[in-house]
């Protein structure tokens, strides 16, 4: 948008300060903003384009569509429209703030999972996702656009929220585009929506698209595919999508078939209606949990005894003319590889420390660089034992989830000298190989922290150099990865922080000469932060710039290692991943190689950072 755009952030639009921009799309922009009259209570934003604010525009039309749409619609899995009006001659309304995630970022997070536990996941959103789509055709509004993307699962329960009505139809209004109109987005149309000649009920598209959901989030691949909207067309329309249980053999004969029936070319043999289609999941997860089962081939095929699609018919091709309408042009995006299998052929070990088992993927089955030090920026770290965990020879301050202390053993490997910093994740961002998304305000304790948005790096002047921070776990490892590395795990990481002598601090046992007279070698919490150190004085408020502390560097020469931010690492301990290193606004006690903590992998906390290994 234009320079001065009054939606940029720090503006207020009436009662709305615009705090910062959530997403973006072909018809508009969202941004977080804050309610001045409702006690600064958190709503998002919604504004039209600047180039699409023309009354007579599709884009002006949809826009306006929308509104009502949701001012129709009052259910907990859909947002609430709170106010609408034009600012500047910009359309805007504002409706509830959710702070969650999208399906498809659920669904990375569910790789984590075991394959039965992951699919009851899947099955019991969609299941709720139908039952929503139905309320909403009940109230003669259909969406038309179901897509993972439109699917927002909440951070504190996990809630699926149905979003974007922008091409939704309201089945009362006789005055929208007939016959050539083709909307949605190209892998999740319906032949309906590609053929006008097959148009029966407005409401089994959406029968159609939560198909397609299920099977994209089942198997990782969508089941029509195409080069260009002409092929993918002609596939939508001809071609039967290949059996979901031939893609992944854990998903149950009964589920597989109720996918099947949504997918049907003509919309009179799909479920009559989104309630059919959430009654037969919910039956697939309540007998599964009657049986204690799970919904993997393990289970019965209960598809005649639960499944209100029972008995349709496989779709045949001859059922379906093979000319096909295309009403657009538009690119759809190739279906590559499931991001959600990105771990599943990793085997795991696991760490015991005092009880509390922490998984880990062992250092020789993941990509490995002999010789890797040489690169820029990086450390050698030799192959061979060190010793892990709580030292008491040397240390009386260990935590009990830090022993036992005991000898580990690692082949060698190269680790990150310093933290990540702004200046290098912004790069990964620009070139599209990470996100930037939620950078500039903290999300912890399963809130978002405005208050705490100074203490973020990402958009604040002269700390390019600054470690990133206000990261989650997601983010770290997706530039790790695109740099061609990963996170360390903790062996590796305190390996790296300590040597193999089982010292209390990278530089030895003592903190230094004079702790009071400011013997510099880490950024911790000081009396610059106004913490629980008030004699210590590092001369940062917040984080250093990467790098500052040489004097607290490891044996192998690695710096930060403790201080300035804790740093992610690739370890699990339940729904947790673990952090090591400490941050600036941590005392002594957390100042230590062996000190371990631990966050859920969605938290963004100015405290904590990465680095990576290779």
């Amino acid at each position: 948008m234009a320079a001065d755009d009054p939606f940029e952030p720090g503006r207020c639009i009436g009662s709305y300060e615009i705090v910062r921009e959530l997403g973006r799309g072909g018809m508009g922009r969202v941004y977080l903003a804050r309610d001045s009259a409702v006690g600064g209570r958190l709503v998002a934003v919604k504004v039209i384009l600047a180039a699409d604010r023309d009354e007579s525009t599709e884009a002006h039309v949809r826009f306006v569509r929308e509104v009502k749409n949701l001012a129709r619609l009052r259910h907990p899995n859909i947002v609430t429209v709170y106010a609408a009006g034009n600012w500047q001659g910009y359309p805007y309304f504002v409706m509830e703030y959710i702070a969650g995630r999208d399906l498809t970022h659920y669904l990375d997070e569910c790789s984590m999972l075991g394959e039965p536990e992951r699919i009851a996941k899947v099955v019991h959103l969609i299941a709720t996702v139908a039952r929503t789509v139905h309320y909403a055709h009940t109230q003669g509004v259909v969406h038309r656009d179901l897509k993972p993307a439109n699917i927002l699962i909440s951070h504190d329960r996990d809630q699926a929220m149905v979003l974007d009505f922008g091409i939704a139809k309201y089945l009362g209004d006789t005055t929208l585009t007939r016959g050539t109109e083709s909307p949605g987005t190209p892998a999740y149309r319906a032949p309906e929506q590609v053929d006008v000649r097959l148009k029966v009920r407005d409401e089994l598209i959406d029968v159609w698209q939560l198909g397609v959901i299920l099977y994209k989030a089942l198997t990782g691949t969508y089941p029509f595919k195409g080069n260009d909207v002409l092929s993918l067309a002609v596939q939508i329309t001809q071609s039967a999508p290949e059996p979901p249980r031939a893609l992944n053999t854990r998903i149950s004969p009964s589920l597989e078939q109720i996918i099947l029936a949504c997918l049907e070319k003509g919309p009179q043999e799909r479920p009559e209606s989104a309630s059919r289609i959430a009654d037969s999941l919910e039956g697939l997860l309540t007998d599964a949990r009657r049986s204690n089962r799970t919904l993997s081939t393990s289970a019965p095929d209960l598809t005649t005894a639960t499944s209100p699609v029972a008995g349709k018919r496989p779709w045949r091709a001859s059922a379906v003319w093979a000319w096909v309408t295309i009403a657009s042009a538009v690119a759809v995006a190739a279906a590559g590889g499931w991001v959600a299998h990105r771990f599943a052929a990793r085997t795991t070990t696991s760490v015991s420390f005092n009880g509390t088992t922490s998984s880990r993927h062992p250092v020789d089955q993941l990509p490995a660089s002999r010789n890797a030090g040489s690169a820029a920026g990086m450390v050698a770290v030799p192959a061979g034992p060190f010793f892990m965990g709580c030292n008491p020879v040397v240390d009386a301050d260990c935590f009990e989830n830090e022993k036992p202390g005991r000898t580990e053993t690692l082949p060698d490997f190269a680790i990150d000298r310093t933290e990540v910093t702004v200046a290098a994740f912004r790069e990964c961002v620009d070139a599209g190989g990470c996100s930037g998304d939620g950078l500039t305000i903290p999300y912890f304790d399963w809130k978002e922290r405005p208050d705490l948005a100074s203490y973020c790096n990402w958009a604040a002047t002269g700390r390019s150099q600054h470690p990133i921070n206000c990261v989650d776990w997601y983010q770290a490892s997706a530039y790790c990865e695109w740099v061609g590395k990963r996170l360390p795990t903790e062996a590796e990481w305190e390996k790296a922080a300590r040597g193999s002598d089982g010292r209390k601090y990278p530089w030895g046992n003592d903190w230094g000469e004079s702790y009071a007279g400011g013997s510099h070698r880490a950024n911790i919490s000081d009396k610059a932060v106004r913490l629980s150190d008030p004699e210590y004085d590092d001369g940062y408020s917040a984080t250093a710039p990467a790098g500052s502390f040489p004097d607290g560097a490891s044996p192998l020469g690695a710096q930060d290692m403790i201080g300035n931010v804790e740093e992610w690492v690739a370890d699990a301990a339940g729904d947790m991943r673990m952090l090591r290193g400490g941050g600036f606004g941590y005392g002594l006690r957390a100042a230590r190689v062996s000190w371990r903590d631990s966050a859920f992998p969605r938290w963004r906390m100015p405290a904590a950072g990465f680095r990576c290994v290779r």
